[in-house]
């Protein structure tokens, strides 16, 4: 994350976290075990809600295709006009869904 969603950020980068993100979450998949231990059961919940945080923020960054306010990104330098609004993300059924407030992405 830090490597590949601060500054400056492009659609390079970005694909790099979300395959790193994808590679943990197998991983997690594969080492978490089910459990009655309610410590270890709370820890692996943190961690799968912590990947999902992640991969939302970097799907988000990498959906936005400009730079804007304090989202700047190097392979789109400029603010476009038609993605002046914010972007909304939705899990549902398994899949997460991005689409501008107002519109559909």
């Amino acid at each position: 994350m830090a490597e590949g969603c601060l500054f400056p950020r492009d659609a390079h980068g970005l694909g790099h976290v979300l395959h790193a993100l994808g590679g943990l979450r197998g991983e997690l998949a594969v080492t978490s075990t089910a459990s009655v231990d309610a410590r270890r059961m709370a820890q692996t919940a943190q961690v799968r809600a912590e990947l999902l945080c992640a991969e939302v923020m970097a799907r988000m960054m990498l959906e936005r295709a400009e730079s804007r306010g304090s989202h700047f990104r190097a392979d789109f330098p400029e603010e476009r006009d038609e993605l002046g609004s914010p972007l909304r993300a939705q899990l549902g059924q398994g899949r997460l869904e991005l689409r501008l407030a107002g519109g559909s992405s």
